[in-house]
């Protein structure tokens, strides 16, 4: 029975001292305003200010493809946030004050793609590695029920194109410090 105790008490201090690296992180993330510009940025992320309509041709105009347009974009905000900020932490808080955002300007939107299945489809999609851009674009037409479709599979893969590299850019203008 000792030796259980002892084995819980290392893994015990093991937790204590990440615990404590993850708290001095914090402290110096938000010292240096790193926890501010994430908020700043996820909250910025909610809304990303682009006209579809400049982007898709009329065809893409419909109401149920229109959200599944915004859902691509939410869910590539999440997934380069995650892949492009190198502190877990500040992704963390950027991903959630999006999500805050969403909530309070779309509640029903948000209840949408919290609890649908899209983001667990593009996700899948992502882990399957290789062409990452064509692999969103085919779950983007599979939510749009019109698998196969090379014309939805390419408006797919090029809106995800576009959300990354905005993303990214609004990541780089965030300013994150180094700690």
């Amino acid at each position: 029975m000792s030796e259980e105790v002892k084995i819980y008490g290392n893994n015990h201090k093991d937790e204590n001292s990440e615990f404590a690296v993850v708290l001095e992180m914090m402290k110096e993330h938000r010292a240096n305003g790193n926890i501010d510009k994430a908020k700043a940025l996820g909250a910025g992320l909610s809304n990303m200010d682009i006209r579809i309509e400049d982007l898709v041709s009329p065809k893409f105009l419909k109401s149920d493809i229109i959200y599944q347009i915004k859902v691509l974009f939410i869910f590539a905000a999440e997934a380069n946030l995650q892949m492009l900020i190198s502190s877990p932490l500040l992704a963390t808080t950027a991903i959630n004050a999006m999500y805050d955002e969403i909530q309070n300007r779309s509640s029903g939107f948000y209840e949408n793609i919290s609890d649908g299945m899209a983001f667990s489809f593009y996700y899948a999609s992502v882990k399957d590695g290789g062409d990452i851009a064509r692999n969103v674009g085919e779950t983007f037409a599979m939510l749009c029920s019109v698998e196969d479709n090379e014309s939805f599979i390419e408006t797919g893969s090029m809106l995800y194109e576009t959300a990354t590299k905005i993303v990214s850019r609004i990541i780089d203008e965030a300013g994150f410090l180094q700690i």
